[in-house]
């Protein structure tokens, strides 16, 4: 699972390394194609990119398992707080 902390930092398989905060709901965040399990972060979890709804930039990844358990992993550095720009 997440191993019971809410930030990580992990590292992708071409060596980009991401600090990463875990949220249970990600509103205006979408996951984007099918979950695969290759090189998941998260054992027995599969992952999706996760896109900004606004401006479509990536802002992590949706992981989820078998038993219906989902949560967001987000890049800390790509998170705003407040209103949108243009609200």
């Amino acid at each position: 699972m997440r191993a019971g902390a809410h930030e990580h930092g992990r590292i992708n398989p071409a060596g980009l390394s991401f600090h990463i905060a875990c949220f249970a709901a990600a509103p205006g965040a979408a996951a984007i194609g099918p979950a695969t399990l290759e090189h998941s972060w998260f054992a027995g979890y599969g992952w999706r990119i996760a896109l900004c709804g606004g401006c479509g930039e990536q802002l992590g990844w949706r992981f989820e398992a078998p038993d219906g358990d989902r949560f967001f992993g987000l890049i800390v550095g790509r998170l705003m707080t407040g209103e949108p720009p243009g609200s």
